[in-house]
């Protein structure tokens, strides 16, 4: 009886070690994600329109099971809540430069590998409860506080005000910013001359020819406002301004938000002028409303805390800060708009440069890449209410709109002066 019982306890002990082994050669307790993308087809209202408090983001996670053996797993990134956007939508896979000895694995938040990953990615916007995962942050383990929303957006009073065991743990930042430890736009455009050797041959062609409108403004966020709104009713006592979208008397292709890019295209190629009017006045901030007009030729006019001969090119758009009132850009506008030699010498710059879009992938695959070439090293950033504040990062409509549109700034809502 007694021998019976070592043989049962004997067998049971080999299946349970088979059972580990096979666990340890062929799953990664560290899964990879396959992602279910939900296209955005709302050409109009991007990120900084849309109210504080909800996600932007139209990008689900699917866990899926990974294949990848134990030993070939190197550097786990957990993606949290929020992250699961553009920057981070086609994973390492697409990371052509990366040395070849140069792995990372990626997973969806989970307690399970909450201790075990190498980096945790954080994106504030989406943040609106606490989590007791907060509560564990080992050492050596990065975190990462990613967000491509302007400061004015990132916080509102639930953020700001909780969560202070959060905001002073982070070690890299992923923002758009110059100093950030990687540098990453939503809509990173570069443009470059394409006639260095001369020999580009613009075609002769009036660009003015049919277009009958003078002004567009499409703008889909009516209640956050920095002034913008005052700013487009003042120049409309000089200038006729269409506006399209839920603030205006017009739809875009039927109901709002669903149409298609060619929709939007043809709708900006009747107009001569595209407003461009960021509603978040911060340092290097610009949505997809500044290359809006990249496909048509149409001259966008701008409003923006950013340097945008950075981010177009010179002598293609027409910044408002350059003049005094919104009469005197109304008076430029009119002038332009009427010769057809000035409105075409800003589309043939246009077409004198070429410009491309940086992949989507970029920051994801530098992160991989920073966690290489920082192992080991300490990164401690300071608080990021303070880091990432509209104190330090951002322009009061007050002090943006002086003397560029003083006769508006008395009717400015006082909540957002700062």
């Amino acid at each position: 009886m007694e021998r019976r019982l070592i043989t049962v306890f004997a067998y049971i002990c080999a299946c349970v070690a088979i059972m580990m082994l096979s666990r340890s050669v062929h799953l990664n307790p560290f899964p990879t994600l396959r992602w279910s993308s939900i296209e955005n087809q709302d050409d109009v209202t991007d990120s900084e329109d849309i109210p504080d408090g909800r996600n932007d983001s139209r990008t689900t996670l699917v866990p899926a099971v990974s294949v990848t053996k134990e030993t070939e797993k190197d550097h786990v990134i957990l993606i949290t809540n929020g992250t699961e956007s553009i920057p981070f939508k086609v994973g390492i896979a697409h990371c052509p430069h990366l040395p070849e000895h140069v792995k990372c694995n990626f997973s969806y938040a989970s307690r399970e590998v909450w201790n075990q990953s190498d980096a945790i990615i954080f994106r504030p916007f989406s943040i609106s409860q606490h989590s007791d995962l907060w509560d564990y942050h080992r050492a050596g383990q990065k975190w990462v506080f990613e967000e491509h929303e302007s400061p004015m957006k990132t916080w509102n009073t639930v953020r700001r005000e909780n969560f202070d065991a959060l905001w002073d743990q982070f070690n890299i930042t992923i923002l758009y910013t110059k100093d950030s430890s990687i540098q990453h736009y939503m809509y990173n455009i570069s443009c470059v001359p394409r006639d260095e050797d001369g020999n580009l041959e613009v075609p002769n062609v009036d660009y003015l020819k049919g277009k009958e409108k003078s002004v567009l403004w499409i703008v889909g966020n009516c209640k956050w406002t920095m002034g913008r709104e005052l700013y487009v009713d003042e120049l409309m006592k000089y200038i006729d301004v269409d506006i399209f979208g839920p603030c205006g008397d017009h739809v875009v292709c039927g109901k709002y938000g669903e149409f298609q890019t060619t929709c939007v295209d043809n709708l900006l190629s009747k107009y001569k002028y595209f407003l461009s009017f960021e509603n978040s006045f911060c340092e290097g901030y610009y949505t997809e409303k500044a290359i809006k007009t990249e496909r048509v030729n149409t001259i966008p006019v701008v409003m923006g805390l950013v340097n945008y001969t950075e981010v177009l090119f010179p002598g293609t758009f027409i910044d408002v800060r350059d003049y005094k009132s919104p009469r005197l850009l109304a008076e430029y506008l009119k002038t332009v708009g009427n010769n057809s030699e000035l409105y075409n010498g800003y589309i043939k710059r246009k077409h004198h440069r070429a410009c491309s879009m940086a992949p989507g992938e970029t920051s994801i695959c530098k992160l991989c890449q920073h966690l290489y070439n920082n192992e080991g090293k300490t990164e401690i950033l300071p608080d990021m209410r303070e880091y990432w504040g509209k104190e330090k990062r951002c322009m009061s409509p007050d002090r943006f709109f002086e003397g560029v549109a003083d006769e508006i700034v008395p009717l400015l809502d006082k909540k957002y002066l700062f």
